[in-house]
């Protein structure tokens, strides 16, 4: 333990001699009494002291807790002439021992020794080597150095456009760096960007990456978290992958908002052909595609679609009737009927949201992250 090197208690200073024994006996009595008052055994006391970084054996903490019984027998048997060697005449613990006990089991003062002189040792801070933020690390290869596109659905109500940014990942210093630049894209206004920048965390555990940037401007945090493949070498890259991220919605009214995101090989999404299909895969769908009866004929009569959607018409759930209502409908039911109250209203719409077809949750699969990349590096 280097740091304490400097730093010892004064009565490990003491010669050898009555005066030095008669502190370890009372020390070990301080600790004996003190463990039974706080019910703590042997075992436990040696579990807290690894805590702090510190090494001790259970003997050790049995030798100094029992010193002045263990001393009266060695000294009995030494005068009977069954033993000729001694261990715990001259014996004293190590200072780094004496300061973690007494730490751990909350002893303030012991006779001969300066309050002071009880360091406390700080706990070590503990790393998780499967939390990586060193850019150095092997798990950062094929994200650092590079531009990628950055795709999402515009969080504006009732309009769902796509928009377009760049994602930069790179080294600096002991951190990986994101840059998120998002321009606008509101006709007849003034071209504008907006530019976030954060850190990326990879966690081997959870195989994700967690990026954390900002807009200090706009006082703005925003989350993203994809998914974390650990590269065989930087040339072997990313190249697409979905991702989740959660902000705040745009336009006046500032909400919580969760939505995907695709980082993708930059200048890969080239065509409105790509966009459209883009498009598709950002909306927060699962494995189930649930569509009403006319928008599947309306693909089904898409010139060079008929024996597909014919095939999937037989795979399909026998079709039943849907209702689709609005939140604020039921909520309004109050305002033109006086005998329903706001209370029944929030009830029975409770009541219609627990039987939906609406999920708990919206996971971004293998199966999704494979469609991506197939459909823009396989054809």
């Amino acid at each position: 333990m280097k740091q304490f090197a400097n730093a010892k208690p004064k009565f490990i200073d003491f010669k050898l001699g009555d005066e030095k024994m008669e502190h370890t006996i009372i020390l070990s009595e301080i600790i004996d009494a003190k463990m039974k008052e706080i019910k703590m055994n042997q075992k436990q006391l040696a579990d807290r002291i690894a805590e702090l970084g510190v090494e001790i054996e259970n003997s050790t903490i049995s030798k100094i807790k029992n010193f002045k019984k263990n001393l009266e027998q060695e000294q009995h048997d030494l005068e009977l002439g069954i033993i000729q060697n001694t261990i715990y005449s001259g014996y004293s613990p190590k200072w780094v021992h004496v300061a973690a006990i007494c730490q751990v089991l909350g002893i303030k003062e012991l006779p001969g020794i300066e309050t002071d002189n009880l360091i406390k040792i700080q706990e070590p801070t503990k790393k998780n080597a499967d939390l990586v933020t060193n850019p150095k690390n092997k798990a950062f290869w094929g994200y650092l150095n590079k531009k990628f596109d950055f795709f999402f659905l515009g969080t504006v109500s009732k309009k769902r456009e796509l928009i377009k940014g760049t994602m930069e990942l790179s080294e600096k210093g002991d951190d990986c760096q994101v840059e998120i630049i998002i321009k606008n894209t509101k006709e007849n206004d003034t071209a504008f960007e907006k530019k976030y920048t954060g850190k990326m965390i990879i966690s081997k555990t959870q195989n994700a990456c967690y990026c954390t940037v900002m807009n200090a401007q706009l006082a703005e945090i925003c989350n993203i978290v994809f998914y974390h493949h650990e590269y065989s070498s930087d040339k072997n890259g990313l190249q697409a992958r979905l991702g989740v991220a959660t902000t705040v919605s745009a336009g006046d009214a500032k909400r919580p908002t969760c939505h995907r995101v695709l980082i993708c090989k930059k200048g890969k999404i080239d065509t409105d052909e790509k966009k459209k299909f883009i498009n598709s895969q950002l909306r927060m769908n699962r494995s189930e595609v649930m569509i009403s009866e006319e928008n599947f004929d309306k693909i089904a009569n898409e010139e060079g679609f008929a024996d597909i959607m014919k095939i999937i018409k037989t795979k399909a759930y026998p079709a039943k009737p849907y209702y689709i209502i609005q939140d604020s409908d039921i909520l309004g039911i109050e305002n033109y009927d006086s005998g329903i109250s706001r209370h029944k209203c929030i009830e029975t719409l409770s009541l219609l949201k627990n039987e939906s077809v609406a999920h708990r949750n919206n996971k971004i699969g293998k199966t999704a992250d494979r469609i991506i990349y197939d459909y823009l590096f396989q054809k």
